[in-house]
């Protein structure tokens, strides 16, 4: 499959997606694009890789948000920052942490991200998208913080990508 040069983060997620066998859920959207008249359900001209990149850009900004938030919570970055190991006991603490205000900023631009993504494709299928972030930030918290991963967390991963995969399939219309 040729891509082009989308920049690293989209270039890694994509790949990510197709080696988690997500090749369908990119077919779906190439399926809606093709089957609807002017775009991805939203009467847009907007060209379906656009919109993988700006989907992918938004599930990485939410686990880039996540890991930032685990940064400002943990104790070690807590205290080292001038915060105690509860941060809603210093407010203050917690809200001047640098690690909390960029996951707030990061929170911010996926928001705005969002509401372009939600212009130019069906809520229906941007939404289910979003999910495989739950797997993303998954593999974050096992490789940043050592969480320990069980064989159980390894199925939700697998029932998250095969529920990505069927609710994202074209509706086809019966009757």
């Amino acid at each position: 499959m040729h891509r082009r040069s989308e920049g690293v983060a989209s270039t890694l997620v994509l790949s990510s997606l197709d080696d988690m066998n997500l090749r369908s859920t990119r077919c779906a959207l190439h399926r809606q694009y093709e089957s609807t008249p002017g775009g991805l359900g939203r009467g847009s001209s907007v060209a379906p890789s656009m919109t993988y990149l700006l989907v992918c850009f938004g599930m990485f900004l939410n686990v880039a948000a996540q890991v930032a938030l685990k940064l400002a919570s943990t104790p070690s970055t807590a205290v080292a920052n001038g915060v105690v190991a509860n941060p809603l006991a210093d407010p203050w603490g917690l809200a001047t942490n640098p690690y909390f205000l960029v996951g707030l900023v990061l929170y911010a631009v996926s928001v705005i991200n969002w509401v372009v993504v939600l212009s130019r494709i069906d809520l229906s299928v941007a939404y289910p998208l979003m999910s495989v972030g739950y797997i993303l930030t998954l593999v974050a918290g096992v490789w940043l913080f050592h969480e320990p991963i069980s064989h159980t967390r390894i199925i939700g991963v697998v029932t998250i990508m095969i529920g990505v995969v069927l609710i994202t399939r074209p509706v086809v219309a019966h009757g």
